[in-house]
C-alpha cells in the first residue's frame, strides 16, 4: 500500500497539512512554555501563600476555634469541578499539568516546613498538613487544573485555521491542476495524431509561458506534418504518370505472363505502384474522417473480401458490440495487417475478434517466422523494415506505421506478439466505451 500520494494535488495538500500541523504543535509548545507554565507557577505561588496565610491565621485563633475554622475552610474547597464541560484535550492533558502544579506547590510549601499529599482518587485534591501548637490540621485544596485549563476557543481556532489552510491549498493547487490537465489532454491528442485546440494563454506568467510554448510547438509539429504529407502526396502523384507509361511500354514490349524480362519488369512496376499507394496512405490524414457506429463483424468480413483474402484466412468472429469508429481508417489498418501477414508469413492465417475486459480485441494471426521482441518498437516506426525477421520482401516500411497511427487515433493499441505454437499475432485492442 502506497502511503505517499501519487498526484501533485495530494502531495501538496499533504505537505501543507504537515507544515500546518508542525506549526500548530510548535504554537502549542510556545503557549505551554510561555503562557500556561507561568500561569501554573503563579497559581502554585498563590496556593502556597494562601496556605501560609491560613497557617498564620490558625496560630492567631483560640485553640477551640481552630477546628471549626479548618472545617469551614475545607468545606469551601471541596466543591466538585464542572468536569462535564471539559473537552477531550483538556481531559487528556489535566493529569500531567496537575502533577506539575503539585510539584510546584509542594516545593514552595516544603520551604515553609509544610507537608503535602496528593490524592487523585479523591477527585484530584491536594491535602496540606499544618502543625499548630502540637496539633495537626489537614487542609484540602481542589479544582486547580480546570481553573487554568486550555480554552475551548483556542482549540476551535486551531482546528479552523488548519481546515482553512488545507482548503486554501486545495484551491491554489486546483488553479494549477486545470492548465496541467489541459496540457496533458493536448499532448495525448498529439500522440494520437489529432490536432489539439490551442491552450488558453491566461493565468499567472509561468503558466502563460508554458501554454505559449506548447501552442508554438503544436503549430510547428502540425506544419511539419502538413509539409511532409504534401511532399509525399506530390512525389507519389508525380511518379504515377511515368510509372503508368512504363507499365504500358513493358506490356507492349513482350508477354508479361511468361517468365522473362518483361514479366520481371511488370512485377517491379506493380511493387512500385504498391509502394506509392503506401506513401499516399501515410500522407492521408485519417483524423479528418468522421467516426460512425459500425457493425464490426460485417466490417471485418468486408475487409477480407476486398483484400481478396477470404480463401486464405479463417474467420473466427462472434457477435461484437457496436463501436463508433472511423470506418475507412479502420479498414485501412486491418488491410495492412492482412497484407503484411500474406506477404511476409505463412498459413495458417486467422482473423479473430473477442470482447475482453471491456474492450474489443481483433487479432490477425499467421505461422511465419515472427518478430523478435526487441524489434517490435522499431517496426512500428515509419520506413522501418523487418527484412531480417520477415523474409526481406520489398516494401516502403509504412504498413505497420500507418496501422499503429490509426490505432492511436481510435484510442486503441496495436501489439505484435508471439503466437502460441509459432508465428505472429498482430493484436488490435479498441475500447468499447467512448473515450474523451
Amino acid at each position: 500500500m502506497r502511503l505517499y500520494p501519487d498526484s501533485l494535488l495530494g502531495r501538496n495538500v499533504l505537505l501543507l497539512a504537515g507544515l500546518i500541523m508542525v506549526g500548530q504543535v510548535l504554537g502549542a509548545l510556545v503557549f505551554v512554555q510561555f503562557v500556561q507554565r507561568p500561569r501554573i507557577e503563579q497559581f502554585a505561588e498563590n496556593i502556597a501563600n494562601g496556605v501560609f496565610a491560613v497557617d498564620r491565621g490558625l496560630r492567631g485563633l483560640a485553640p477551640e476555634a481552630r477546628a471549626a475554622f479548618v472545617h469551614a475552610f475545607n468545606a469551601s474547597q471541596t466543591a466538585e469541578p464542572d468536569s462535564h464541560r471539559e473537552n477531550a484535550v483538556v481531559r487528556a492533558l489535566r493529569p500531567s499539568v496537575e502533577r506539575f502544579m503539585v510539584r510546584q506547590v509542594s516545593a514552595r510549601l516544603a520551604r515553609l516546613g509544610v507537608d503535602t499529599m496528593w490524592r487523585e482518587e479523591d477527585g484530584s485534591r491536594l491535602y496540606v498538613r499544618l502543625r499548630v501548637d502540637g496539633t495537626e490540621h489537614w487542609l484540602v485544596t481542589g479544582g486547580m487544573y480546570w481553573r487554568t485549563g486550555l480554552p475551548r476557543a483556542a482549540l476551535l481556532a486551531w482546528i479552523a485555521s488548519a481546515l482553512l489552510a488545507v482548503l486554501g491549498a486545495m484551491l491554489i493547487q486546483g488553479r494549477i491542476n486545470r492548465p496541467l490537465r489541459q496540457l496533458s489532454d493536448a499532448a495525448a491528442a498529439i500522440e494520437r495524431g489529432d490536432t489539439p485546440a490551442s491552450m488558453p494563454e491566461d493565468g499567472p506568467r509561468e503558466l502563460r509561458a508554458v501554454a505559449r510554448g506548447f501552442n508554438r510547438m503544436a503549430a510547428s509539429l502540425a506544419a511539419g506534418e502538413r509539409e511532409r504529407a504534401i511532399m509525399l502526396a506530390g512525389i507519389s502523384h508525380d511518379l504515377r504518370t511515368p510509372l503508368a507509361k512504363l507499365r504500358l511500354s513493358v506490356e507492349l514490349s513482350g508477354n508479361t505472363d511468361e517468365p522473362g524480362l518483361a514479366a520481371d519488369m511488370a512485377r517491379h512496376c506493380r511493387q512500385i505502384d504498391s509502394i506509392i499507394d503506401q506513401f499516399l496512405d501515410f500522407a492521408r490524414n485519417e483524423g479528418d474522417e468522421a467516426a460512425v457506429l459500425c457493425d464490426l463483424p460485417a466490417l471485418l468480413r468486408d475487409v477480407l473480401d476486398d483484400a481478396g483474402a477470404s480463401a486464405d484466412f479463417s474467420f473466427d468472429v462472434p457477435p461484437l458490440p457496436v463501436l463508433q469508429v472511423r470506418r475507412n481508417g479502420l479498414s485501412r489498418l486491418l488491410t495492412n495487417l492482412i497484407e503484411n501477414a500474406r506477404r511476409h508469413a505463412a498459413p495458417d492465417f486467422v482473423l479473430s475478434a473477442r470482447t475482453v475486459h471491456g474492450a474489443v480485441r481483433i487479432s490477425v494471426l499467421d505461422r511465419g517466422p515472427g518478430i523478435a521482441r526487441d524489434r517490435v518498437a522499431t517496426l512500428l516506426q515509419p520506413f522501418a523494415r523487418g527484412d531480417a525477421a520477415r523474409g526481406g520482401t520489398p516494401g516502403a516500411g509504412l504498413g505497420l506505421a500507418i496501422a499503429e497511427r490509426i490505432a492511436r487515433l481510435h484510442h486503441g493499441q496495436l501489439e505484435l506478439l508471439p503466437r502460441e505454437g509459432g508465428g505472429l499475432e498482430a493484436r488490435l485492442t479498441l475500447p468499447t466505451a467512448p473515450t474523451r
